[in-house]
C-alpha cells in the first residue's frame, strides 16, 4: 500500500507596516488552533501519527505536525511560517480546508495589499530521512519512527 510520506509547507507573510506583532501573532495562534481542530475533525483519533516536538526537554507534547514561525527582523521584509507534517496528506486536507480558507480569509485585513497575507508558498514532500534531519522523521516514510530520537540541546538548534 501507499505509505504515508512527511510533508513541508512554506509560506511567506506580508503584513501592513502598522500591524502589530502581538495582531499577527493572535492571527496565527488562531490557524495553529484550526489546523489542529481541522486535522482531528478529519482523522480517527488512532491514526494520528506523533512525532516529537523540538523544544525545551521538558516539552513532552506529541502532535502530527509542528508550526514553526520565524519572523522577520525588517517590517519591510516577510516573515515565514513553515508547518512540518509527519504526513503529506495532512498538508492537503489543511490547504484544501474551509477553516483555512475562511481564516486566510480573516488576516486580508493585516496583509500590506489588503488582499492576502500569503506572499509565496512552497510545499515539499520527503521521501524519506537521509540522515540530515537527525533522524527526527522515519527512515521509511510510514509516519513513525523505528527509534524516536531526542531532540538536539536547544544551544545546537538556529
Amino acid at each position: 500500500g501507499r505509505r504515508a510520506r512527511p510533508a513541508i509547507c512554506a509560506v511567506q507573510l506580508r503584513p501592513r507596516t502598522e500591524c502589530s506583532a502581538e495582531q499577527l501573532e493572535r492571527w496565527l495562534c488562531e490557524g495553529r488552533a484550526l489546523l489542529e481542530k481541522s486535522l482531528r475533525s478529519r482523522r480517527p483519533a488512532d491514526s494520528v501519527p506523533t512525532s516529537a516536538i523540538i523544544g525545551e526537554a521538558s516539552c513532552h507534547s506529541r502532535s502530527c505536525y509542528q508550526w514553526i514561525h520565524i519572523p522577520s527582523g525588517d517590517v519591510s521584509a516577510p516573515s515565514t511560517v513553515a508547518i512540518v507534517f509527519t504526513r503529506n496528506d495532512d498538508l492537503h486536507l489543511w490547504r484544501s480546508s474551509t477553516e483555512r480558507q475562511a481564516w486566510l480569509d480573516r488576516g486580508a485585513g493585516l496583509a500590506r495589499d489588503g488582499a492576502s497575507l500569503l506572499v509565496d508558498a512552497e510545499k515539499i514532500t520527503l521521501q524519506r530521512d537521509d540522515g540530515s534531519l537527525g533522524g527526527w522523521l522515519p527512515a521509511d516514510g510510514s509516519g513513525t519512527a523505528e527509534q524516536p530520537l531526542p531532540p538536539p540541546p536547544s544551544w545546537k538548534v538556529a
